[in-house]
């Protein structure tokens, strides 16, 4: 059975990592590393969660565990590797948007294909292709990117290569979030959905 505290747990979670980033003078690296540990990790006990409990076939089952364990551990790695720099965070953020990216398309493209709720696979490929451009956009962000600027009353600054990675992150959470709290009203407001597939991931 599909419940809409998954997707709106995960929204809560996205934009919580959202407000850390927007509000925050410090797009470092280490800012980075933090808030997509506690993305990563939260998001991904939520799959296990939805993968064990709620999933119905076997094979959804098993991709929604793995999709969560997998973000379990990047959220791990990312926790315990503030001190690492620029390149070792765009590794991690890229490998995680990849992957997790390819596994909630996949199981989109696949859940259409055998007429599931069309709410439910119309939101894991919106997701799926959403993270997949995360990754594009963020490889695209030339490592030595500085961009010098000035706005009225004397303020100077610049914008650097971790300044925009870190907020594509942001981005994306910020869009993430307000997606999946639709999805999960959606699936609240129209409970009989709900009983013609498994969890939603």
């Amino acid at each position: 059975m599909i419940s809409w505290y998954t997707p709106t747990a995960r929204a809560i979670v996205a934009a919580i990592a959202a407000i850390a980033i927007t509000f925050s003078a410090d797009h470092s690296a280490p800012l980075g590393f933090l808030v997509l540990g506690f993305f990563a990790a939260a998001t991904g006990a939520i799959l296990i969660v939805a993968g064990i409990r709620g999933a119905a076939g076997a094979s959804d089952r098993i991709f929604t565990v793995m999709h969560g364990a997998i973000a379990v551990v990047v959220g791990v790695i990312a926790l315990s590797a503030t001190w690492a720099g620029l390149p070792f965070l765009v590794l991690l953020l890229t490998g995680f948007a990849v992957i997790t990216g390819a596994i909630e398309l996949y199981l989109g493209i696949r859940a259409r294909r055998t007429k599931a709720v069309e709410t439910v696979t119309r939101d894991q490929i919106f997701i799926g292709a959403l993270t997949l451009l995360l990754a594009v956009a963020v490889l695209l962000v030339p490592p030595d990117y500085v961009q010098p600027f000035a706005i009225p009353h004397g303020v100077t600054g610049q914008v650097t290569a971790s300044v925009f990675v870190v907020g594509l992150f942001g981005a994306y959470a910020s869009v993430i979030a307000v997606y999946l709290v639709i999805a999960g009203l959606s699936l609240k407001w129209h409970p009989k959905e709900t009983s013609a597939v498994g969890g939603h991931n």
